[in-house]
């Protein structure tokens, strides 16, 4: 779906009015990402500014990452509105069928493979036209600014061309080789107001760059759509708190204080003095203030880690269970360029990646691990999810086809995963352990196995446990009720169908894993929908274990709460305090 066909689709969409306010009323929006950001981390010492919009506004109780609860597949979904099954977004590290940018699991937080994923895949390898995309094509001025990856897959057709978009991207390659281009006016001013015409690199706490991208968008961006006179979509993708949480040093090899020490404090400071700023611009002119709407998320949760093995354990504890030799797609060649290099038992891969002979391919994730099988064999793929669940470090397996084809696994259906997308489907995919070092506060203290670059005591993410699940969602603005708290489920897949009621226009769909309107959060909008707790319980294995999945249905929307698997009665356990309701047995 090239830039083109996304035009035509889109200005074939009629304009719909939103709840109280009159047809044609022009409306701005923001999305404002906090990557990393944890529910539990607001108060009014850190977080002035979020906790006066959650007060103010409509702060959203029951909030939801997308799983596996990684950067980029919550970044489809706040883009298109659409779950990993219909994007094909499963995670930041993808096996994709082809070597792009020379590794056969390339890792999506890239602008350059982005685009190549495009080329490979029609154009755009979502598949599903973004709310940055569909506004564009309604006549609004469109930004997006912030992290690099998750910040172009907001309107990623524009990764697509080496010409200068429409939309304004401004993120950790800009000004560099591979960074999308800058209409030479927007670079100038940049130049001028900013003294540069690139961020600085990113560090931790991540001040300097945060302080830049954030005065991109308020001293020139807002200018620019200003002069422009036409109403905008932008979004700012925080780094801060997630590049701080990830790479913090102060619980070096402890993981009782990682991400709750001081550093990572500092970087939540820094995203919300970042939201303080884009919402002081905005109100400083009473036009803007009364025309935008604001909508706070984080893309997911963060939990510390626990790594006692070298990356790449899980690769190779499947090679070694098939006798099959591993190979890193990522490691180095004599020559210096990116491929396969086989490994020795113990030594580890470069990512956590894994080539297991030519039969099977493991994109390690932090927390979660995709397995692709390249013939797709049932035998080979109901063995390795048994061998999986044995293992102490593994929570939840889900396997494609069918409940029940699998023993111990659930389906990708049961978690969302199982669509519409592009890019090849794995045939399992591996939630690693999770567990709370407080069962009083778990989402504040929970500890991830991860099978990443990061060491014990720093951060990661993509579990199924509730501290990564669980995200941050706060609306404000004129279309937003004040003072409402939303008890119903919502999650980063509702946003974009949302701001799309707000802007007037509707998103359309290939696939149908879709989010939902958050009607009730919006000025004249009906009371909150009513929802029910539900439990999906896999077949055991011939040991006897299952995989259990705690989640919440809306209408037709599956909000995922937690999986584990279990031997005898489901007990949730770590998790009990912290999942909203209970379903009924």
């Amino acid at each position: 779906m090239g830039r083109r066909l996304v035009a035509a689709v889109a200005l074939l969409l009629p304009a719909l009015p939103a709840f109280g306010r009159p047809a044609g009323a022009a409306r701005n929006a923001i999305i404002f990402v906090a990557d990393g950001l944890r529910p539990g981390s607001l108060n009014a010492r850190d977080t002035p500014t979020l906790v006066k919009l959650r007060r103010q506004g409509v702060f959203f109780a029951n909030g939801h990452s997308v799983f596996p609860t990684l950067t980029t597949p919550n970044a489809a979904a706040i883009a298109t509105g659409h779950q990993p099954g219909d994007t094909g977004d499963f995670a930041n590290y993808l096996s994709t069928g082809f070597a792009a940018l020379g590794s056969e699991t390339p890792f999506l937080e890239d602008d350059r493979v982005l685009a190549t994923l495009n080329s490979r895949f029609g154009g755009n390898f979502l598949g599903e036209l973004t709310l940055l995309a569909a506004a564009r094509a309604h006549g609004f001025s469109t930004a997006v600014v912030g992290k690099i990856g998750p910040a172009l897959i907001q309107d990623v057709t524009e990764a697509s061309d080496s010409t200068v978009p429409a939309t304004i991207v401004i993120d950790d390659q800009t000004g560099s080789a591979g960074g999308v281009p800058l209409a030479p006016a927007i670079a100038a001013a940049l130049k001028t107001t900013l003294g540069a015409d690139k961020p600085p690199p990113k560090q931790t706490p991540n001040f300097l760059q945060q302080e830049f991208l954030t005065a991109a968008v308020t001293r020139v961006i807002l200018p620019e759509f200003q002069r422009r006179g036409r109403p905008f979509v932008l979004v700012f993708w925080s780094r801060d708190p997630d590049v701080t949480q990830h790479n913090q040093k102060d619980g070096a090899t402890d993981w009782k204080v990682g991400i709750n020490g001081e550093t990572s404090r500092q970087a939540v400071q820094n995203a919300d003095r970042s939201l303080a700023t884009i919402l002081a611009a905005i109100q400083a002119t009473p036009e803007l203030a009364a025309s935008t709407d604001l909508f706070v998320t984080s893309d997911h949760g963060f939990s510390n880690v626990r790594r006692d093995r070298p990356p790449g354990f899980v690769a190779e504890d499947i090679a070694t269970h098939l006798g099959l030799p591993l190979f890193d797609p990522d490691g180095k060649l004599p020559d210096g360029k990116t491929g396969r290099v086989p490994v020795g038992r113990g030594a580890g891969t470069t990512t956590g990646n894994g080539l297991i002979g030519t039969k099977v391919i493991v994109a390690a994730n932090g927390g979660t691990d995709l397995v692709y099988v390249r013939d797709h064999g049932h035998k080979t793929v109901a063995d390795l999810a048994a061998f999986l669940l044995e293992q102490d470090y593994v929570d939840a397996v889900f396997a494609a086809g069918p409940r029940g084809s699998v023993p111990g696994a659930l389906a990708l259906a049961d978690v969302n995963l199982d669509g519409t997308a592009r890019t090849p489907v794995p045939s399992l995919v591996v939630a690693l352990h999770a567990f709370p070092l407080d069962p009083r506060d778990p989402i504040q203290t929970q500890v991830d196995v991860s099978d990443y670059t990061m060491k014990t005591g720093q951060g990661m993410h993509g579990s199924f446990g509730r501290g990564d699940v669980m995200n941050t969602m706060i609306a404000f603005g004129p279309d937003f009720k004040q003072g409402y708290v939303d008890p119903a489920p919502a999650g980063n897949a509702d946003l974009a169908p949302t701001l799309a009621r707000v802007l007037g226009f509707r998103l359309p769909s290939h696939g149908q894993l879709t989010g939902r309107v958050l009607a009730e959060s919006l000025v004249g909008g009906p009371a909150a929908p009513s929802s029910r707790c539900a439990e999906a319980v896999s077949l055991p294995t011939l040991s006897g274990i299952r995989t259990a999945l705690h989640l919440q249905i809306a209408g037709t929307v599956r909000y995922l709460d937690a999986a584990q698997k279990v031997k005898g009665p489901i007990v949730w356990g770590d998790w009990a305090a912290s999942l909203p309701c209970a379903p009924a047995r």
